[in-house]
């Protein structure tokens, strides 16, 4: 039964981390708001948010000493190493070659240090509320 709940803890974070990309989007005026709904890049990052909610609850759930929560920590740390390296280079020289073709192509952006940290630590409000939450069920 636990398995359900960490996709739950999962989808709550990468929901509640766009939902707060849509806010800040909405209050700054940018054009296109729902695109932040489902948009990759941004305040806060709904990589670190989603991964570190399922791994909180998984660690919650199964104990911080368990290999399954062991390998759960290593899984998120790359993916967030990924987002705020690989990702966000690659967005970067997407950017700049938008500046020079004519045509500009999607860019898929990554995340900086302050968006990762506030994701990570909006995942782990969210993972231990929705394990004390479910905990009484």
């Amino acid at each position: 039964m636990n398995g359900l709940k960490i996709i739950i803890a999962f989808i709550c974070g990468f929901m509640i981390a766009q939902a707060i990309k849509f806010l800040i989007a909405l209050i700054k005026g940018k054009k296109d708001v729902w695109k932040y709904l489902v948009k990759s890049g941004d305040m806060p990052s709904g990589h670190a948010a989603s991964l570190v909610s399922a791994t909180t609850f998984l660690g919650f759930s199964e104990g911080i000493d368990s290999s399954l929560f062991a390998l759960a920590v290593c899984v998120t740390a790359i993916v967030l190493y990924d987002a705020m390296n690989v990702r966000y280079v690659v967005g970067e020289q997407g950017k700049a070659l938008n500046k020079l073709i004519p045509k500009p192509i999607r860019i898929a952006e990554g995340h900086t240090l302050l968006e990762v940290s506030v994701g990570t630590i909006l995942g782990f409000i969210i993972g231990a509320t929705v394990f004390y939450v479910c905990s009484n069920f």
